[in-house]
């Protein structure tokens, strides 16, 4: 047993102290800047020492009386014992740290933009255990039984409240939000006909759908198996209506995607043509079109592409729309491009991408993020030819150690 004070938090919502005699320690547990704590190692990874919490003797200033029943236990959030002001600071601190680790210590950063911080999220998955829903811990594979979740609409548990029983191969349970309308959607490991013997009031929610996933890590890549009512949610986005099928990727939070859409309208200039490389549903490059000629959509998910396409025709807003990979329609769509917006998976862009905007240098690139370590790798290895203008971070997910980052770039003359 060692004691030490806690002198930061670091990206990974890790509790940093410094061990006299083992050096840097990262502490995966309820911790914040200023704890004096007892701790131990339990765990040395790659040449990083991981501790957990044995007693907090002295609680920080910023320390608070969490607002949820099954925090810590619940390993969704991790800044629900403190103000949510302390929070936007903490997360201040952990991006002047990821860019001064990344050698990014001097580009202009602005404020990061705060969100509401409870009932904001429109997306949220349930775990299925031993006839149980819940989340599971933090760093363990130990289920936390709870219905409600207060980072999202009290709908979910009120509508999964009403469901006595869930089929015994379900896997997880998904619950969408948009329009005001509540989607359910069942992910079971193997086929099993069930029965709900009550059924919400339908002014609650859209449909029901079922679905198959087995093994895949990304819940949603199942395969539809039934459905019930409407199966796509609409949802208006800066004054457009865009339809989401289930299994399309759409940002958690509409008040964070608002922030993206007014920065993104703020931050680039009007061109002749804009191509967004990962465009899902078309959120972003629907609102940006009236600023730009021509407009490109690229989405490898099918499904999102088909509806990108019926949400450009529903709005009366001609696109052209690429249901492929960004690396199989490079050559194609990057040619004359003047604005390119990226948003990529979490991994970020891939080399053969980066060679590609090198090659056919798009005068302003708007990058967006939840990763911000892949962020900051792919803008490095542009800066060559790229300046970076700003970084705005965004507080996409509250209450959680994750943030959004939006970086401009600006092609150097010469």
């Amino acid at each position: 047993m060692k004691m030490a004070e806690v002198e930061k938090i670091v990206y990974g919502g890790y509790g940093l102290i410094r061990d006299p005699e083992e050096g840097v320690v990262l502490i995966d547990d309820d911790v914040l800047p200023g704890d004096k704590i007892t701790y131990e190692i339990v765990q040395r990874k790659k040449g990083t020492n991981f501790g957990v919490v044995l007693e907090i003797n002295e609680p920080s200033p910023m320390r608070k009386t969490p607002d949820c029943p099954v925090f810590p236990q619940c390993g969704g959030c991790r800044f629900r014992s403190v103000s949510y002001e302390d929070e936007l600071s903490i997360k201040e601190h952990m991006i002047e740290d990821m860019l001064s680790r990344s050698g990014l210590g001097g580009v202009p950063v602005e404020d990061i933009r705060p969100t509401v911080p409870v009932r904001y999220r429109n997306r949220i998955t349930w775990h299925f255990y031993r006839g149980k829903l819940g989340f599971w811990s933090r760093g363990k594979r130990t289920l936390v039984p709870t219905l409600d979740c207060i980072l999202g609409p009290k709908s979910f548990s009120e509508i999964l409240a009403e469901v006595e029983q869930f089929p015994q191969t379900t896997r997880a349970v998904v619950m969408r939000q948009h329009g005001g309308k509540v989607l359910m959607i069942i992910v079971m490991y193997e086929p099993e006909s069930f029965v709900i013997k009550k059924l919400p009031p339908r002014g609650k929610w859209a449909g029901l759908v079922t679905m198959i996933n087995k093994n895949n890590r990304e819940i949603l890549h199942g395969k539809i198996w039934n459905s019930w009512g409407h199966s796509r949610l609409t949802e208006t986005v800066d004054g457009l209506q865009i339809t989401i099928p289930p299994r399309a990727f759409f940002q958690v939070n509409n008040e964070g995607l608002s922030h993206i859409i007014n920065i993104l309208k703020t931050h680039l200039e009007p061109s002749e043509k804009i191509v967004d490389l990962y465009a899902g549903v078309g959120a972003l490059l629907l609102p940006l079109a009236q600023y730009h000629g021509f407009r490109i959509g690229v989405e490898a998910n099918r499904e999102s592409a088909r509806a990108m396409k019926i949400n450009g025709k529903n709005n009366k807003i001609p696109i052209t729309v690429y249901p492929n990979k960004a690396e199989e329609v490079a050559d194609d769509v990057l040619p004359g491009t003047e604005t390119l917006v990226l948003d990529p998976p979490r991994s970020g862009i891939s080399e053969e991408i980066i060679e590609k905007i090198i090659d056919y240098k798009p005068r302003q690139i708007a990058y967006i993020s939840c990763h911000p370590p892949a962020m900051f790798r792919d803008i490095t290895l542009l800066s060559e030819y790229y300046e970076i203008e700003t970084i705005i971070p965004i507080d996409m997910f509250p209450r959680t150690w994750h943030i959004e980052m939006l970086t401009i770039l600006r092609l150097r003359r010469g």
